[in-house]
């Protein structure tokens, strides 16, 4: 016959025979309820109404509003190389 230590339980107690079993002061949650959590957490952000403030999350990325890089002027920093690159055709049939 082998010989087994003993099971060591630390503040564990079971509160009625329908009551689940408490360790340490914490009730588990099971799987069920954690899942359903997790599907209300969702659909709460997939259909929330979208009241993100765009401004304040601009501003905590650090995204600048100055337009330093507006179209005109990457059109003339980018100028030269579509001047030497983008007129002929690639070995593949496209352009650019």
């Amino acid at each position: 016959m082998a010989h087994q230590a003993p099971v060591r339980v630390v503040h564990a107690r079971v509160d009625g025979p329908t009551k689940a079993l408490t360790i340490e002061g914490v009730e588990p949650m099971g799987r069920g309820r954690a899942k359903a959590k997790q599907v209300k957490v969702a659909r709460q952000l997939k259909y929330s109404t979208g009241n993100t403030d765009l401004d304040r999350l601009k501003d905590e990325l650090g995204v600048s509003d100055s337009g330093e890089d507006s179209y005109d002027e990457l059109a003339e920093k980018y100028a030269d190389y579509a001047d030497d690159y983008g007129t002929e055709p690639r070995k593949d049939g496209t352009s650019g």
